[in-house]
């Protein structure tokens, strides 16, 4: 799928390259979209405020378009695919997937949010904000779970790890931290980083955390043994952004230079570009 400036979102078949289904959207720029679970379901924001719901195979809307209070500037399904979400400005508005209808509109931070993930088991929603904090919410009536996660600086990104155990978030502070999921408690000491934490992501299997940072470097974390990197990774040039494969196996990394490298996760070495 992609979606832009263009005002519309396409989706395309991965094999062929043809488009399946095209959605024109007039009002404004699209500026963030994601798949429904099971693939047959859009969700995009607009740069005017509104929220769409799409099919993925027809382009035709399936509710009618949800207007909140600023700018959407990121949206989610749920894993089991009864809810989706979405930021605009300091809130976070949750939706019955199967309605449209909005549930939950009061997932407040002091200033803009600026990621939100749903937990493995759908059960819990995290945001993150630049009001410094993280917080987790019970997806299913809107409350606070757990106490605040505090860092002295804004915070960039935060997600769960695989079995939902974990939340990680990476913020301007230079740290990355692991929270216990159900208290929201740290479980080791800060992982510092050389400047701003601007990436975080768990490994498929839940073993290895991956950051990046403002010093345009990638480390690889052993979530078991989280004082120390368990590999420094080696890609060529500056990393701007770096990923794991979906077995966990490799690492992608990007790099201000225009180059892309593929590295083995257990050494951290090269294995292609």
């Amino acid at each position: 799928m992609t979606a832009g400036d263009s005002w519309a979102a396409r989706v395309w078949e991965t094999g062929t390259g043809r488009k399946i289904a095209e959605k024109q959207v007039h009002r404004s720029a699209i500026l963030c979209a994601a798949f429904s679970p099971d693939g047959r379901r859009i969700v995009t924001g607009q740069e005017e405020d509104f929220v769409d719901v799409w099919d993925a195979a027809t382009g035709q809307n399936l509710f009618p378009w949800a207007r909140l209070e600023a700018y959407v500037s990121a949206v989610a399904f749920s894993p089991n695919g009864r809810r989706y979400l979405a930021v605009a400005g300091s809130a976070a508005q949750v939706f019955d997937a199967e309605t449209g209808r909005s549930i939950w509109q009061h997932l407040l931070h002091a200033e803009a949010i600026n990621c939100a993930a749903f937990s493995p088991d759908s059960r819990l929603i995290v945001t993150a904000g630049d009001d410094n904090v993280a917080q987790a919410w019970v997806a299913d009536t809107g409350r606070r779970s757990g106490r605040t996660m505090w860092h002295a600086g804004v915070v960039n990104l935060t997600c769960f790890s695989p079995d939902g155990r974990w939340i990680a978030t990476a913020s301007d502070d230079g740290t990355v931290r692991l929270w216990d999921s159900a208290r929201c408690e740290p479980v080791s000491l800060p992982l510092s980083h050389m400047g701003r934490a601007t990436g975080v992501e768990f490994s498929s299997d839940g073993r290895f955390l991956l950051t990046v940072d403002q010093s345009y470097r990638a480390r690889l974390w052993e979530v078991a043994r989280v004082i120390q990197p368990a590999t420094r990774l080696e890609p060529r040039g500056r990393v701007t952004a770096a990923c794991f494969s979906h077995d966990g196996k490799r690492v992608v990394t990007t790099g201000n230079d225009g180059s892309a490298w593929i590295l083995d996760a257990a050494t951290g070495r090269p294995v292609g570009r």
